[in-house]
């Protein structure tokens, strides 16, 4: 979106490049139709739910995902108050952006098939394919393992902001994280609150991407940000490519190490018949993926409006039928919030959700100073 409008009016340094635009052309027309067309693309291109190996959309959810982007196109262009001819000049603008990104992303390898050989599940401190229990609905495996491999948008691979490795299973470091989420983690935990209950499951009904985008509406609206198109676009840019990177550089790190989940731990040194209060995501433990994308959007977030603490506070709510929500009062609090809810969830420790917040500040750091700086 932001080459779109940088295609038109050159402000900003391009990602993927620049095309040719007939004078008028419509800013807001060429942003929309570049979105619709990329968005879409990505969608239909995805793993479908017959892939054994990568269950992904049904051919209903696809259509559906893509009959809401196809309204949403529709309902943005009959907003735009410009003439039918730069209207028109606009979205030929964001047809060849489109064809642009996508040809440039063909071979990012977000597609191709990366099989993960997991180690038996009897080493200590090592993850292996198991449900956390009975009907947990995240299957045991390593889903999206290609994403480790995935080309970066402005790391310089998957793996330079690999964290650091794991505490040693057996140390005093692990055994005092292990505690605190065996204790405010478990399914019948008498330390955890109704309403730290509402936040872990809050946070797992609610992915990193949705956040960090409802974090930068929200911004925007109570702060009454008069931004520009460009602004707007290079603003949302930098964000999502700190989320994209955080994501490939965290699914490199658990690849990595492959350090064994909580409830593994916790069969071992204290209680075989534990239970998460929530299922378990079936992939490695370090380092916790949801603190780590969202941290590295918070980040960002910070880093692009340039301060932490909101005007007023943002309540969201979560994309669920049993509609919940959380309120924050500043970026340091989405921070820290994910990371306590993993630990109350009882899918993470506090430890991992600490590092990962680190690394993926410094994600953002990296996409903030490396990308879309204002043209000299």
């Amino acid at each position: 979106m932001s080459d779109a409008a940088n295609s038109i009016y050159p402000i900003y340094a391009s990602y993927f490049g620049r095309v040719k635009a007939k004078p008028g052309a419509s800013v807001a027309a060429a942003i929309v139709i570049a979105f619709n067309n990329t968005f879409s693309n990505r969608l239909a291109t995805r793993p479908n739910a017959t892939d054994a190996t990568r269950p992904e959309l049904s051919e209903s959810q696809l259509n559906f995902y893509l009959n809401n982007v196809a309204n949403f196109t529709a309902d943005q262009l009959n907003r735009i108050q410009d003439s039918p001819k730069n209207i028109r000049h606009g979205i030929d603008v964001g047809v060849n952006i489109a064809k642009m990104v996508i040809n440039a992303r063909a071979n990012d390898g977000y597609l191709t098939v990366v099989p993960v050989i997991a180690p038996p599940c009897n080493k200590i401190g090592l993850w292996c394919p198991e449900d956390s229990f009975t009907g947990a609905y995240s299957p045991a495996g390593l889903p999206a393992a290609q994403i480790a491999e995935q080309k970066p948008f402005a790391m310089k691979s998957p793996s330079e902001f690999r964290v650091v490795p794991p505490l040693n299973p057996a140390s005093d470091d692990f055994l005092y994280n292990l505690n605190i989420t065996y204790l405010f983690g478990g399914q019948n935990s008498l330390y955890r609150t109704a309403e730290s209950s509402n936040q872990a499951f809050w946070w797992a009904q609610s992915g990193a991407h949705a956040v960090t985008s409802r974090l930068f509406d929200a911004i925007v609206t109570n702060g009454n940000m008069l931004l520009s198109l460009h602004d707007t676009a290079r603003k949302l840019a930098l964000v999502l490519a700190s989320v994209g990177d955080a994501f490939i550089a965290n699914s490199d790190s658990k690849k990595r190490y492959l350090a064994w989940r909580p409830f593994q731990a916790i069969h071992y040194y204290i209680d075989p018949t534990w239970k998460p209060y929530l299922p378990t995501p079936g992939n490695p433990e370090y380092p916790a993926g949801h603190p780590q994308v969202t941290g590295a959007g918070a980040a960002a977030l910070r880093l692009v409006f340039k301060y932490d603490k909101f005007p007023c506070p943002i309540t969201i709510p979560n994309s669920n039928t049993n509609p919940l929500t959380q309120t924050f009062v500043s970026l340091t609090n989405v921070m820290e919030d994910v990371i306590e809810a993993r630990v109350k969830g009882g899918m993470h420790l506090p430890s991992s959700g600490s590092i990962a917040v680190q690394y993926g500040t410094l994600i953002a750091q990296n996409v903030h100073k490396s990308l879309l700086p204002v043209l000299k």
